[in-house]
């Protein structure tokens, strides 16, 4: 029991409060009723802080484990280091595989390759390109950038046509395409076609890459590449 008035302790019985001198009477049971209702409230709530607290831990990893901490640590328990070294094989042959087939192109079919050469002839820019396959000549490309006026442009393909007359009989394709200001002439075919047309011979038509460009590079002062 508590006094109404200063709240001091109270003795069974007391009919006076003795540090005040209050009358003690009913309203001191309500008061006392009251502070022993808030003293339980009091504990059910440090009791129901205790306990999530401890859920809270347990929560964290004391206890229960959350759903992305299991999936962890499952896939740390499922990976199988056999599944990664087979990945890696699987890469490592797949590399080798690419190899062998740049090997095979490469050095038995020879692959196709260009050898193109550029220069200047008579005012004209020239650009060669030879085609390999399988090391022997195979294509030919002539490209020649004539500078011509507009009004004259006709008059210099007909001129090309009659000269290249016996090209064309021998299958070659001739094109010409116009600009402002200059003409492009392209003379192509096959190294068959080509030889027939500028008479080579078979010994001709077996250069190789390195002998070809080293001969219109030192003859015609040519640029290649």
């Amino acid at each position: 029991m508590f006094c109404s008035k200063c709240g001091a302790p109270l003795n069974e019985g007391s009919k006076f409060c003795e540090r005040c001198g209050a009358l003690v009477n009913e309203n001191n049971n309500n008061t006392n009723n009251n502070f022993n209702n808030m003293d339980s409230v009091n504990n059910m709530n440090n009791v129901n802080s205790v306990n999530s607290s401890n859920n809270l831990g347990n929560m964290n990893g004391v206890g229960v484990t959350n759903s992305n901490q299991q999936d962890l640590n499952v896939n740390s328990v499922n990976k199988n280091p056999g599944n990664k070294n087979k990945n890696i094989f699987i890469a490592i042959g797949g590399i080798v595989a690419v190899v062998v087939i740049v090997f095979v192109f490469i050095f038995v079919l020879g692959g196709n390759k260009k050898l193109i050469c550029t220069g200047e002839e008579s005012g004209m820019n020239v650009t060669y390109e030879f085609g390999f396959k399988s090391k022997k000549l195979a294509n030919f490309k002539a490209k020649l950038v004539v500078p011509v006026s507009s009004s004259q442009m006709d008059a210099v393909i007909d001129s090309f046509d009659a000269m290249m007359d016996d090209y064309k009989k021998d299958g070659m394709d001739l094109k010409y395409e116009k600009g402002s200001d200059n003409l492009t002439v392209i003379l192509s075919g096959s190294m068959k076609e080509v030889g027939a047309a500028m008479g080579l011979t078979e010994s001709d038509l077996k250069a190789t890459y390195d002998e070809l460009k080293k001969e219109i590079q030192e003859t015609e002062g040519y640029t290649c590449k």
